[in-house]
């Protein structure tokens, strides 16, 4: 798969969400790290890793930001990469190969979008699940009922954000839950599910939308 894989990634204070980056078997990635001007080590942190990598392309910012939704759409607007996907702080790739597996199905030049499956443990316990989220089931019907794709397992053409638009962040917590419904419920993308778990999160509570939660995705 020729193009880059864009990966705006908030806050990367947590060396595994970068690790687990740089260990990706596709090589043709083009990280974008958004750094909400912290005062403590994170910067120092990014500028090391950016400066050690060189299986892909690392691009980073730190500055103040509206929020985490603020510091997505810059990351979104930083990205050349075909597929942009959103990785944040703390969560990281569940194995090596997911952004090659990823990539395959958008061969096809017709699809827009692909998800799968999510999981969250707790600090210090990295092997034990307390929660698995599929997005099997997902279907723009589902949308009305507040079910959407696990948003860190949601990887999408830039040309969908060109035509949909910027996270909206008049909402604290639900602009992915938004942006979904403007993508499959307005737009009506192409989409792919893949029996595929994506991404470890830690620490469910006091993410930032409450959607994941019934889902938070991303």
């Amino acid at each position: 798969h020729g193009s880059e894989h864009s990966f705006p990634t908030r806050r990367s204070s947590d060396l595994d969400t970068l690790d687990s980056v740089l260990r990706q078997d596709y090589r043709n990635i083009e990280h974008i790290i958004i750094d909400g001007g912290s005062t403590d080590s994170t910067v120092d942190i990014i500028r090391a890793y950016a400066s050690k990598t060189t299986s892909h392309s690392v691009k980073w910012v730190s500055e103040k930001d509206r929020g985490i939704y603020d510091a997505m759409n810059k990351g979104i607007a930083m990205a050349t990469g075909e597929v942009i996907g959103i990785l944040n702080s703390d969560d990281y790739f569940t194995s090596d190969d997911i952004v090659s597996k990823l990539a395959r199905p958008f061969e096809d030049e017709t699809l827009e979008a692909v998800y799968g499956d999510i999981h969250f443990i707790h600090d210090g316990a990295p092997d034990k699940v307390t929660r698995y989220y599929s997005s099997k089931i997902f279907s723009p019907f589902w949308v009305r009922f507040g079910f959407m794709p696990a948003h860190p397992s949601l990887y999408v053409r830039r040309e969908v954000y060109q035509k949909v638009g910027p996270y909206k962040l008049d909402y604290k917590i639900g602009a992915d839950f938004e942006i979904v419904v403007r993508m499959f419920c307005v737009h009506k993308i192409k989409s792919k599910y893949l029996n595929l778990d994506f991404v470890t999160m830690r620490n469910e509570i006091g993410r930032a939308s409450c959607r994941e939660r019934v889902f938070r995705a991303v």
